[in-house]
């Protein structure tokens, strides 16, 4: 299962002793999960669930494993590689292919790559995308692109460890 290293109106979900799940302890069996929908979706709504609920089952259902390091108030999995279309990207190529070699965020809206497989992901979506690159106002971004239409990009894929 994977889980989120989250705050939720003021209820921390963190790995830490202090974490409600930590808390509850034998009532959650140690387990939640939190499916988010777009925020587009007007139909459904997010869901927050413990102990056997928390188990995520049925059909195109996938889960990782959760490696445990120090702090262990996040959630850690093992990022393999990002495919941008059918280009798979490895992440061992950039030197870092640890056990635990990312943290799972929910409360984080960027996602932070080593460099090196970063200019990879960066470089393939470049040659990918056949617009126009504008400048972010703010400078913070680089792949940034005018159109008046809709924008065909490559699927990007996110390959974990032991997905089962």
């Amino acid at each position: 299962m994977v889980a989120f290293l989250l705050v939720v109106n003021g209820v921390g979900l963190g790995g830490g002793k202090a974490s409600l799940v930590r808390q509850l302890g034998f009532l959650t069996q140690g387990k939640f999960s939190y499916c988010l929908v777009s925020v587009s979706d007007k139909s459904n709504s997010s869901k927050l669930n413990f102990g056997a609920n928390a188990e995520v089952l049925g059909r195109g259902v996938v889960s990782t494993p959760m490696v445990v390091k120090s702090p262990e108030t996040f959630y850690r999995l093992t990022l393999e590689g990002i495919s941008v279309g059918n280009q798979r990207l490895e992440m061992s190529d950039s030197g870092v292919s640890e056990e635990g070699n990312i943290i799972i965020d929910s409360g984080t809206t960027l996602t932070l790559l080593p460099v090196d497989l970063y200019t990879k992901v960066e470089n393939a979506l470049k040659s990918s995308i056949k617009l126009k690159r504008i400048k972010y106002p703010e400078g913070v971004l680089d792949l940034c692109y005018f159109t008046r239409n809709d924008i065909r990009i490559p699927q990007v894929t996110v390959h974990f460890k032991g997905l089962m």
